[in-house]
């Protein structure tokens, strides 16, 4: 384990609540059928945020994406991308979105760390 582990996780658990803000914003968006606008910076905000606890993850988990965590991360940023893609289908999208990340994030830790190859 680094030196710098503690401090990634300490900073990752205020990382983490700004990145639900974002995610809240923008999934409530679809799930209550809100306008996009004044939106940019809360996708901003997930965005941004997401990438730095993908980070602090590798940081902590250098083979995240041969583990089954890392694949349900890939999974919900391409259902996210889809989005863009299939308009029509955003609240099923984002919905299945959300619950492949807290699956992924919530799940035992046997199975989010298992090595898949």
């Amino acid at each position: 384990m680094s030196d710098l582990t503690p401090v990634v996780r300490s900073g990752s658990v205020f990382v983490r609540a700004a990145h639900l803000l974002g995610a809240s914003a923008v999934g409530g968006r679809y799930l209550l059928g809100v306008a996009e606008a004044g939106l940019h910076g809360w996708w901003i905000l997930a965005g941004v945020s997401g990438v730095l606890l993908l980070l602090a993850e590798l940081l902590r988990h250098p083979e995240l994406f041969r583990e089954t965590a890392g694949w349900a991360t890939i999974v919900k940023l391409l259902l996210i991308g889809l989005i863009f893609v299939l308009p029509g289908a955003a609240l099923w999208l984002m919905s299945l979105a959300f619950i492949v990340a807290v699956v992924g994030a919530h799940a035992p830790k046997s199975w989010r760390h298992r090595k898949l190859f």
